[in-house]
């Protein structure tokens, strides 16, 4: 395959089986990569091999809103790797461990409220492994998240993570409303 410098890339089945051995690392580092499912990221990072893995140096981090802490859904089935929490700590965990080249990380975190499903932003474990990541220049936190989180992350990191200076009055208002009830929650 061949890439465009800078290019979003979505890590899709027959990537992860068919050709991750093949991405020169030069490929692997311009790419701002879009990590969505946990559990496909993981078995690319996997096929990758820690030496290459440290060559990833951008990722666009987003849990889907209806986010499963316990990894179970309603039914008690498993959640897929779109919002397994247990799989997106794995990821994280492993990333933290082989990534060691991040320049760039960009989290989003959403939720569906309506559904009673608060996202990976109230996650705990998920925020503590987010905070083992070894970022050089910037991550950015976007969406609802904890009260607190920031300068959690900001004192992990070393680096702020999050401004209010550059969200909207709307998101503001939505993000406070999340955050009620959840001061306290990184011990």
């Amino acid at each position: 395959p061949n890439f465009q410098a800078n290019e979003t890339m979505s890590v899709n089945p027959q990537l992860l089986t068919s050709t991750s051995h093949l991405l020169p690392s030069n490929e692997i580092q311009d790419a701002h990569w879009l990590v969505d499912n946990a559990t496909q990221f993981l078995t690319f990072i996997q096929n990758l091999g820690p030496q290459r893995t440290s060559d990833l140096r951008s990722l666009r981090i987003c849990p889907h809103a209806v986010y499963e802490k316990t990894g179970l859904g309603w039914f008690g089935d498993r959640a897929d790797g779109y919002s397994s929490g247990p799989e997106w700590r794995k990821l994280l965990n492993k990333l933290a461990d082989e990534a060691t080249g991040l320049e760039y990380v960009y989290v989003f975190l959403d939720c569906y409220e309506e559904g009673r499903h608060f996202g990976a932003g109230r996650d705990v474990d998920f925020v503590k492994a987010l905070g083992r990541l070894k970022v050089s220049g910037k991550m950015e936190l976007v969406g609802l998240f904890a009260k607190g989180w920031p300068e959690y992350l900001e004192e992990k990191i070393g680096m702020p993570v999050w401004s209010k200076d550059s969200e909207s009055e709307y998101d503001l208002r939505r993000l406070r409303g999340y955050q009620k009830s959840t001061e306290g929650r990184i011990s």
